[in-house]
Order: C-alpha cells, then sequence, then structure tokens
C-alpha cells in the first residue's frame, strides 16, 4: 500500500508559478483544514486528512 501524502489530500492546494507563459508546479503548497502556509506536497498529511476523489 503506498504512503499517503499531502497531495493525496482534498484539503491540499497546490501552488503555481508562470513561468515564460506556462504555468508550472512547485515543491509548495497549503493545507485548507490548518491553513498552514507552505507545505511541501512530499509531507506526511495531518489528521484532518481526507482522501482526494478521483478524477474522471
Amino acid at each position: 500500500m503506498q504512503e499517503k501524502l499531502c497531495a493525496d489530500c482534498a484539503h491540499f492546494i497546490q501552488h503555481y508559478r508562470k513561468y515564460h507563459g506556462e504555468y508550472t508546479w512547485i515543491n509548495c503548497g497549503h493545507c485548507m483544514a490548518l491553513l498552514i502556509k507552505k507545505r511541501p506536497p512530499g509531507d506526511k498529511p495531518c489528521a484532518h486528512f481526507l482522501e482526494r476523489a478521483a478524477e474522471a
């Protein structure tokens, strides 16, 4: 079983940057449940983890 990460949580919002007219993801985001800024997507999730719904 794969380890759960912040990036797998429905509360995690990925941050992006615009570079040469294109948006690219950066190794940073934040948690809407805790409103913690600068949370890397590879962090272990907190107690508020909620599995992200599968994309269609």
